[in-house]
């Protein structure tokens, strides 16, 4: 299977056998562009033979790991990070396939993981079902009505994460107030982030909030603990002090956002059980605020007043096509019931076609 310009997914042997001359996608500058297809050709795939399936996380845990992507022959190439690399000489750990699907860039990464801890989540397609672009998770996030600009600047600071691929629902919440749900449809790349950083289970948490850990925190930054906090803060004009919800830490997540906000803010912010939450007193808050006052969305400034009237703006684009970890290499044996089986390879300009594990070179 191969991926052509449209998103369509065909079998390579059906378009050599009609000629179709493309165009195709390939990647171009660390990005997944169109391309024209220049040729065929055709090989004899032999009964018996060794092949191999290349294994990353999100084939893993893709219907039971049945989303494998092509057998490959040894000598066969995949393109990975380190450049063109043979099947057979591929080490798992060491070596990444390139595939289609975009990966966030430092800011983006942030407000993704800045929503998880606070108002966004995952989710899934059913059955472990994998959609036309290979993935099985989507990303999303809401805000009631008053908050629908701040909603709107979360989407478009990462909407390229998912080209094509943009919902708005609305709905009501429980006082029925109106709620726009955003909603960053199936791709590899989120996939990847769902499986890489675990959540409560839904019995632990509603939203099945990310667990909080070094790792979280090392890539929040401050414009994630800012996106956090309009999500989830409060401020108190009377006594100019600040507190962030988070329900149900364990004593390790306390621990840990404990050390960061020492780290970021030079001062203690302790957690308190009984308001479920983290509680900053005014000095505290006053570090908050000059670290964080620059991502404040206008929308949301009552919670952190005397902000910018502009919003702040991820210039940069994504990080390009996403690596991902090879975790294993498969071996498999062909076992054509009918013998030895014709395949094709195709051509582009650039030398490399999208399969579904991912770009595979020629």
């Amino acid at each position: 299977m191969i991926t052509l310009a449209n998103g369509e997914k065909v079998q390579i042997g059906k378009l050599a056998s009609s000629g179709h001359p493309g165009p195709a996608v390939t990647p171009v500058d660390n990005r997944a562009q169109e391309s024209t297809i220049i040729g065929y050709e055709r090989h004899v795939r032999t009964k018996n033979k060794n092949y191999y399936k290349i294994i990353t996380i999100t084939t893993a845990h893709s219907n039971a790991g049945g989303f494998q992507g092509p057998d490959l022959a040894p000598d066969q190439n995949v393109m990975t990070q380190m450049g063109l690399i043979p099947a057979k000489y591929i080490i798992p750990g060491l070596h990444k396939i390139i595939t289609e699907t975009p990966q966030a860039n430092k800011d983006q990464l942030s407000v993704i993981l800045g929503s998880l801890i606070g108002d966004g989540g995952f989710y899934e397609q059913p059955n472990g079902k994998v959609d036309a672009d290979g993935g099985l998770t989507g990303l999303w996030f809401s805000q009631c009505k008053p908050r629908i600009p701040y909603a709107t600047w979360k989407f478009e600071s990462i909407k390229d994460l998912s080209p094509g691929h943009n919902i708005i629902k609305t709905a009501a919440d429980g006082n029925k107030n109106e709620v726009w749900r955003y909603v960053l449809n199936f791709t590899r790349y989120f996939s990847w982030l769902r499986h890489k950083y675990d959540r409560r289970s839904s019995q632990e948490h509603g939203h099945r909030r990310l667990v909080i850990t070094k790792e979280v925190l090392d890539s929040l930054g401050l414009l994630g603990l800012a996106v956090w906090y309009m999500d989830d803060g409060s401020f108190n004009e009377s006594t100019h002090t600040a507190q962030i919800t988070a329900s149900k830490l364990t004593e390790e997540e306390i621990k840990l956002c404990t050390e960061f906000f020492e780290f970021h803010l030079g001062c203690i912010v302790p957690y308190r059980s009984s308001a479920k939450g983290f509680c900053f007193s005014r000095q505290a808050y006053n570090s908050l605020r000059m670290k964080i006052i620059e991502f404040i969305h206008p929308s949301v400034s009552y919670k952190m007043p005397g902000g910018p009237t502009t919003p702040f703006r991820i210039t940069q684009p994504n990080d390009g096509c996403f690596a991902e970890e090879i975790t294993s290499l498969l071996p498999v044996i062909y076992e054509g019931k009918y013998g030895d089986n014709t395949c094709f390879q195709l051509f582009t300009p650039t030398g490399n076609f999208l399969t579904l594990a991912g770009f595979i070179g020629c």
